[in-house]
């Protein structure tokens, strides 16, 4: 998984957005 997913992930759980 590249870091990039991580911190798109981080990102949506803090946005409240799950993709």
């Amino acid at each position: 998984v590249s870091s990039r997913n991580l911190i798109l992930v981080y990102v949506c759980r803090c946005t409240g957005h799950i993709p």
